[in-house]
């Protein structure tokens, strides 16, 4: 599940949702540290390292 942020940190976003999911072992945090808009190829690099696909 993605939840795009506004108001919140990362972090609170975060935690709120792996609070309101029943299986929340499944939530993977995928941000930036640079500032720039997360893109989609971002997001799927992400997922496939999280299923041991590499990058």
């Amino acid at each position: 599940m993605l939840v795009p942020i506004s108001l919140q940190t990362m972090g609170q976003m975060f935690l709120n949702v792996k609070a309101t999911l029943e299986v929340s072992e499944k939530v993977v945090l995928a941000n930036r540290m640079d500032e720039q808009i997360i893109t989609p190829e971002n997001i799927n690099m992400v997922l496939k390292a999280v299923q041991g696909k590499g990058l």
